[in-house]
């Protein structure tokens, strides 16, 4: 699973809650760390803050949608 979110605290959180509960999880800050993350690797879901600085998650979605 990979969490973007560019606040450290909730990134952190959310991170911690789901990896606690038996989630294999890759945090990133940024919609454009999101993408570097994806050309490395596979992920079975992405949640993503939608309202961050440079690429939001509506662009990320978008960016992600047209791969």
């Amino acid at each position: 699973m990979l969490i973007v979110v560019d606040e450290p605290s909730v990134l952190a959180l959310v991170a911690a809650i789901l990896g606690s509960n038996g989630y294999a999880v890759m945090s990133v800050p940024t919609g454009h760390e999101a993408l570097r993350a994806l050309e490395e690797g596979t992920f079975e879901m992405i949640v993503s803050d939608v309202r961050m600085p440079g690429l939001d998650g509506r662009g990320l979605f978008e960016a992600v949608s047209a791969r």
